[in-house]
């Protein structure tokens, strides 16, 4: 047995012999032991990507020939689920057509399943990449809508001139706001430089961006993009709120890199690390223990990975904390860089109302104040989202019509060939139309057997591909059925299965019943 398992797969893989490689399994072995690393130690970045697109296309031929096997299964599920209004005996008819009809078939299942598995797929690409960006974006803001100083300019007079307007002008729609200080490095005209987080031997030093927030951080901020690590639940309080505890007063807030780079633990007091800066070309330390750890932060660049320490890690602390590390002694010598603002509607409307009302406010403190609003930041991703949606319906569309003919060649055939077949029904009591309408039925489950199987396999394969990179990105993606697209494929199908059945049946069904059980 396991000697004939051992020389089965040999021949899968188009091996025939110890000798000589052939076949599918020479073509992959070339790519993938020859040509990948010569693309890479070339720097050849053409031929890798033909290379990566030639394995995708063999992907998809791959699954869509497994998928034959249970060709004849979606078959049967379709006539039952789309021709339901029907009769028992018609779709008895139509599936044993196309059970005689098979062989003949299988050649323009393929034919569709190949040309729309791919469109899919390109489909369920661009469509979760245009929504990554959209979620890079928003990952990149505490809220949808926030104000930003920037570094020369963040004044605490013009901070309270907002504040003031959000209580007063704005109240009916704004259900709270917080504030976040500029880094520790761009504090007081950069005097602090080289922020580092070390242990004590300092044989281990990474790059932090020290910032600090108000209490309610997280009561405003879109927890979509929060995700923890290792948290202290004992206290009750929220992760923000913590920092303001006597525990939180010697403690920092930063992300779950910092376990596995410095041995730091959450849950144990004794604890700590080193912070490292340089003020005024004298270097200080300070101790501290990580209040939190976080795998991702809204706003924040928080997570488990460092990129060969090539990604600076934002650490956050108390205000109060802040200003003794930075020797600050008066609120008013803060530096603020970000309020964010959390509505109580979710209203489209509303966000642009407090959008207008905050640019002209802005524009009375200062030009330089930046009005952020995620609706519209991602208004052209939208329009850019529904111009290559209305481009790859047409493209569908052509490809099916494209395809249309091997449906045709294929239908006539199946139809002239059952000349015989037909006289026995038509002589039994079927009508002329209700002929015409099985080799319809018949037509129209074999174009959407080939459609909805490419469909099917395209977007595995784009929202597998989508969901490694999640793993990377840390930012969550929800999968978007393409609806209009399958709409559009169960629409041409239709066309497709009258167009391709209509004129050979009407050919032979104008003969007398004698005639046809002669042909």
């Amino acid at each position: 047995f396991f000697f004939f398992f051992f020389f089965f797969f040999q021949a899968e893989d188009g091996i025939r012999d110890f000798c000589l490689s052939r076949g599918l399994g020479d073509v992959y072995k070339r790519q993938i032991y020859y040509f990948l690393p010569l693309s890479l130690l070339a720097m050849n970045l053409q031929l890798m990507l033909w290379i990566m697109l030639s394995i995708l296309l063999a992907i998809i031929a791959g699954l869509i020939m497994i998928s034959l096997n249970i060709t004849h299964l979606m078959e049967k599920l379709f006539v039952y689920v789309f021709l339901f209004y029907e009769t028992a005996a018609m779709k008895f008819l139509v599936l044993k057509n196309m059970i005689a009809h098979k062989l003949r078939n299988r050649r323009t299942v393929i034919i569709y399943a190949l040309s729309l598995g791919f469109l899919l797929f390109a489909v369920v690409g661009y469509t979760m990449e245009l929504r990554n960006t959209q979620m890079t974006i928003l990952s990149q803001h505490a809220s949808y809508i926030e104000i930003r100083w920037p570094y020369t300019n963040s004044k605490y007079t013009s901070a309270l001139m907002l504040e003031s307007h959000l209580l007063n002008e704005l109240k009916e729609e704004v259900e709270d706001f917080t504030w976040m200080t500029m880094y520790l490095s761009r504090h007081d005209h950069k005097r602090f430089k080289d922020v580092t987080a070390t242990d004590y031997g300092r044989q281990v030093s990474m790059s932090m961006a020290v910032l600090a927030f108000s209490p309610n951080f997280f009561d405003v901020a879109n927890n979509n993009f929060f995700e923890s690590y290792s948290v202290n639940k004992t206290s009750g309080l929220d992760l923000a709120e913590q920092l303001y505890t006597p525990r939180g007063s010697q403690g920092v807030g930063v992300g779950a890199f910092i376990e596995r780079e410095l041995g730091v633990n959450v849950k144990d007091p004794k604890s700590t690390f080193l912070f490292s800066y340089e003020k005024d070309h004298t270097n200080l330390l300070f101790d501290s223990r990580a209040l939190f750890m976080l795998k991702s932060c809204p706003g924040m660049t928080m997570g488990s990975l460092t990129y060969m320490g090539l990604l600076t890690q934002e650490a956050v602390m108390s205000i109060p904390l802040y200003m003794k590390i930075s020797n600050t002694t008066s609120m008013t010598m803060l530096s603020w860089n970000t309020l964010s603002i959390k509505l109580k509607s979710n209203d489209m409307a509303v966000y642009d109302k407090v959008y207008d009302s905050l640019v002209n406010a802005t524009r009375r403190i200062s030009e330089s104040v930046n009005v952020w609003s995620y609706s519209k930041s991602v208004d052209q991703i939208d329009n850019v989202k529904n111009l290559l949606d209305i481009i790859f319906i047409v493209i569908i569309i052509l490809f099916m019509f494209l395809s249309f003919f091997s449906l045709s060649s294929s239908m006539t055939a199946n139809i002239l060939e059952q000349a015989k077949e037909i006289a026995i029904v038509r002589s039994v009591g079927l009508s002329r139309c209700r002929t015409v309408f099985m080799h319809v039925y018949e037509a129209f489950v074999l174009v959407l057997t080939g459609s909805i199987t490419g469909a099917i396999i395209g977007m595995l394969i784009g929202y597998t591909l989508c969901m490694q990179r999640m793993l990377y990105t840390s930012i969550p993606l929800h999968f978007q059925f393409p609806l209009i697209h399958l709409v559009t494929m169960v629409a041409t199908s239709i066309v497709c299965a009258v167009l391709s059945t209509v004129s050979p049946s009407l050919y032979l069904l104008k003969k007398p019943i004698a005639e046809l059980a002669r042909t």
